[in-house]
């Protein structure tokens, strides 16, 4: 053992005592080879400290996240943390250990849980005497990924395994997200909702503009907001005026031809998918300048085609 980074103490068995969970890293062993990394736990009994458990060595850093961590019935456990951080990122692996009688158990998959750049909290917010898991994360600090979007996971200790139970992307902060959020509605077809969740997007200066496209997302946005209360059969009026606003306010942009193409076919025949069938040629037709303009970095969703007008 070279040197202890990090050491938390805390209940993490069955007992009523504390224990102490350490993460340490060994020598290297020439210059330029890897290190190896443990989370080590350590118990007390008549004779002194004792070994309970060691983690697999790693060659990622490991930091102990938590130890006294309560699982029901008194029992306790530790969380630790695997971070394999590159150039801009860290993967964060964690890992909830409770130790037993019969040995160390696994409270997480085998490969644990793991988020970009997370922050983990484990804390009762139930006030029923267990520890939730939160983790709260998601960037990917590369200029390639496109605007980055947090979100929290929360995973709740089932008597066996820590599960998912809720997954929560934060308030967005880029238009392009808040609009992915009005798409999501739209594809659920809560056409009421996602024409409010367009429109909101639309005139909210507040949310940033990502690549220099706000005129295209908005253009984009009056047109599946028109698309939504046309496909409702509510107000056909109102559909078309968004349709026109779209026309209009974002004149020259290539998602703005999406409001042209729809309204010109749907007022010819009056009908929903005669008009989705031709904003679909339309789109045929340059699909290499929309995968362009819809491209917001591999940490996003890739443009599908197939949602732009799916009537």
């Amino acid at each position: 053992i070279d040197k202890a980074d990090s050491c938390r103490r805390g209940n993490i068995d069955t007992d009523a005592d504390e224990e102490i969970v350490v993460a340490l890293s060994g020598p290297q062993p020439e210059p330029g080879a890897p290190v190896e990394h443990q989370a080590v736990a350590f118990d007390r009994d008549d004779t002194g400290w004792r070994v309970r458990h060691q983690s697999v060595p790693s060659i990622f850093a490991v930091e102990i996240a938590a130890a006294g961590v309560r699982i029901g019935d008194g029992a306790g456990a530790f969380a630790y943390v695997q971070k394999d951080c590159g150039a801009h990122t860290c993967n964060d692996r964690i890992f909830v250990v409770t130790i037993e009688a019969a040995g160390a158990r696994l409270l997480t998959p085998e490969n644990g849980f793991i988020m970009q750049t997370a922050t983990f909290t484990l804390r009762d917010s139930a006030g029923d005497g267990v520890d939730e898991l939160i983790a709260h994360g998601g960037a990917i600090n590369s200029v390639g990924a496109g605007p980055n979007r947090l979100y929290t996971d929360s995973y709740r200790y089932d008597g066996t395994l820590y599960v998912l139970t809720s997954s929560v992307k934060d308030p967005p902060e880029f238009l392009y997200h808040a609009i992915l959020d009005a798409d999501a509605l739209f594809a659920a077809g809560q056409y009421a909702d996602a024409e409010k969740a367009y429109i909101a997007a639309t005139n909210d200066p507040a949310l940033a503009d990502a690549y220099d496209r706000r005129s295209e997302l908005q253009g984009y946005a009056l047109y599946r907001a028109g698309v939504a209360v046309v496909a409702a059969g509510t107000d056909t009026a109102a559909g078309e005026a968004y349709l026109q606003r779209a026309i209009d306010e974002s004149s020259g942009t290539l998602n703005a031809q999406f409001a042209a193409v729809f309204l010109t076919a749907y007022r010819a025949k009056g009908s929903v998918g005669i008009a989705c069938a031709a904003v679909t040629d339309h789109l045929a037709q340059n699909a290499d300048a929309y995968r362009t303009v819809w491209d917001f970095g591999y940490g996003n969703p890739p443009f599908d085609a197939a949602q732009v007008c799916p009537f």
